[in-house]
């Protein structure tokens, strides 16, 4: 997280166009929620992580998906949470990982 944050954002985006989204799949044990929203609201980059086992969040009801599309494959629940310390609201998606995964 310490080398992300002294980059630009162009070396953030890593050349994709603007109106694009750029996704960072990332560690749990980094996790930064107010420099994520900051670079999220200011530049398009997003990021995917799974949360520390002690994490402590808040529910905030559900955000209703098509269970049906296959897209939405394994998803239980989208829900908006905030956390604490941060009180900045994002999305907690919880999903049925497969037990065996099918060989490409």
């Amino acid at each position: 997280m310490h080398a992300l944050k002294r980059m630009s954002m162009g070396q953030l985006r890593q050349g994709a166009y603007k109106g694009r989204q750029v996704l960072y799949i990332w560690n749990c044990a980094s996790i930064d929620i107010p420099q994520w929203h900051r670079w999220k609201q200011s530049a398009g980059i997003y990021f995917l992580s799974r949360f520390k086992d002690l994490f402590k969040f808040t529910f905030y009801g559900e955000i209703d998906f098509d269970r049906e599309d296959p897209i939405n494959r394994g998803v239980i629940a989208d829900q908006p949470v905030t956390n604490a310390s941060s009180q900045i609201t994002f999305r907690h998606i919880k999903i049925q990982m497969p037990k065996h995964r099918p060989r490409v």
